[in-house]
């Protein structure tokens, strides 16, 4: 995740805050708008941080749901954008939208695989109807 760049302008490490970007520097592009000095940028790639809180809440709210649920893209993007929020990427402005967008990512997620129980209503219909089916069907 983050790619290598050459810096077109000058700047300053997102990581160590340090007026050290300059134009042709190698930089390291973390996300959209995060770059980080090439020192920084080696130790990130390096040692990555460990989840966040955010992202760790958003995981077990993941773990919930089927398998079939965490590998869709809606679940990826959750908790990419968790991990946004936890490492500090996303400017205070924009916390709410991210937030929200969590929310609503978790919630789509939870009414296309809906929790059942064994031997609930839904359960003894559809059992019913197959039955019925076969009857009909001559199997």
């Amino acid at each position: 995740m983050g790619k290598w760049l050459a810096a077109k302008k000058d700047g300053r490490c997102r990581q160590c805050k340090q007026d050290v970007i300059r134009i042709g520097m190698e930089i390291f592009a973390k996300s959209a708008g995060v770059y980080m000095c090439e020192s920084c940028g080696h130790d990130y790639e390096d040692n990555p941080p460990p989840m966040g809180r955010l992202e760790r809440a958003a995981e077990k709210e993941l773990s919930a749901l089927p398998e079939d649920a965490r590998t869709l893209a809606l679940a990826e993007n959750t908790l990419f954008l968790a991990r946004q929020l936890d490492e500090g990427d996303v400017s205070p402005r924009e916390v709410t939208q991210y937030t929200k967008e969590i929310r609503l990512n978790l919630m789509q997620l939870k009414d296309l695989y809906p929790e059942t129980e064994a031997g609930d209503a839904s359960d003894k219909a559809q059992e019913q109807r197959n039955r019925r089916m076969r009857e009909l069907g001559g199997m």
